[in-house]
């Protein structure tokens, strides 16, 4: 599957989505765009969550496709690079802002 997952964390404006593109360019990197904020994987975990309920959300997130998560319109744009990846990237990376 992955290895240890790669948590950017940060406040809006402060360059997060910046350092994800770099994250991102790696090919052994998963990279996936704010998964809390998502509907696909909305209430997955919460301060409850045990161990199990995060590793099902990491690797949820890991094989996800979800529009959201890839940031496809952005993609699609112009305003965000595709980067060739290796079939099965070792890391999982992911970005979220909180204020």
């Amino acid at each position: 599957m992955y290895k240890p997952v790669i948590a950017i964390a940060g406040v809006p404006r402060s360059g997060t989505s910046w350092l994800g593109q770099i994250i991102d360019s790696s090919p052994d990197v998963v990279y996936r765009f704010q998964p809390i904020f998502s509907y696909a994987f909305k209430d997955a975990v919460n301060i409850d969550s045990n161990r199990e309920d995060c590793e099902r959300f990491f690797r949820g997130i890991y094989e996800s496709t979800d529009d959201f998560l890839l940031q496809t319109d952005k993609r699609k744009a112009g305003l965000y690079p595709t980067f060739e990846k290796k079939s099965n990237p070792e890391y999982l990376a992911f970005k979220t802002c909180r204020y």
